[in-house]
């Protein structure tokens, strides 16, 4: 059950592991943890890709 506030969005298991490794190899070339979860990955696109299509 998510925290509160939050939802449950499931994805395919292909998926996770390609942003997982996204995430790993971005966090190693910045040399910090730029992203800490694929929650957190996943709600910055989805903002920006909401942003970018509002401004069309």
């Amino acid at each position: 059950m998510p925290r509160k506030g939050y939802q449950a969005v499931t994805i395919s298991e292909e998926v996770y592991k390609l942003v997982k490794d996204f995430i790993k190899k971005e966090n190693e070339r910045e040399g910090f943890r730029k992203w800490r979860s694929v929650s957190q990955f996943v709600e910055t696109a989805l903002m920006d890709y909401f942003k970018k299509i509002s401004n069309q």
